[in-house]
């Protein structure tokens, strides 16, 4: 091997040493390192964690919401849901998935993830390609609390589409005659979106 070829090698395993130790995780062949965060969330790519958790922190609320419709009035369900996602520079997602959940509610999981994926995270000023996120949501007690109340026309024409989409129509169906019974064609007494 030539001297040259050595250094190169060398300055190339210090520069990913630097960059991990920097950033408080290890590096990959992207060049990003991986960073970690409370409760088992980790982002490795051009977004930074606080980019992740504000766009997360605008799509909080419908997801406690749907949180709050499951849980009904004496449900102890509660648990937290690892999200994995690949979210790309426009802020479209790639990849949607779940990691990890001690949820065990299927449906809410994938009212969850129809949510998100309906979602969208604003452009990466920070570079290309994706970010890789593992993010978790934590539903409990406090999260049924901070759901909207409102059941405004958008937010529960959104669900239906989720419902749609997840291959639930005749549970959707069955909200959207309950919907009628209780607001009417037009919705009036509806609160405020959100």
């Amino acid at each position: 091997m030539d001297l040259g070829h050595w250094i190169r090698g060398l300055t190339a395993a210090a520069t990913c040493a630097l960059l991990a130790a920097g950033c408080g995780g290890s590096t990959t062949k992207s060049g990003y390192a991986e960073v970690t965060f409370e409760n088992g969330g980790m982002v490795r790519g051009p977004r930074t964690v606080e980019n992740v958790k504000a766009n997360m922190q605008r799509i909080m609320p419908r997801i406690y919401y749907l949180y709050s419709e499951a849980l009904g009035p004496d449900s102890s369900l509660e648990g937290t849901v690892h999200l994995r996602m690949e979210i790309d520079a426009k802020g479209r997602p790639g990849f949607l998935g779940i990691h990890a959940s001690t949820l065990n509610n299927e449906e809410l999981e994938d009212l969850i993830l129809a949510a998100i994926m309906e979602s969208t995270f604003d452009q990466c000023k920070e570079g290309r390609g994706f970010t890789e996120i593992i993010y978790p949501v934590v539903l409990n007690k406090a999260a049924a609390a901070a759901a909207p109340k409102s059941r405004s026309r958008r937010v529960f024409e959104q669900r239906q589409e989720m419902l749609r989409k997840s291959g639930k129509a005749k549970q959707a169906e069955e909200e959207k005659d309950e919907w009628d019974r209780w607001y009417g064609e037009d919705g009036e007494g509806v609160g405020n979106e959100w």
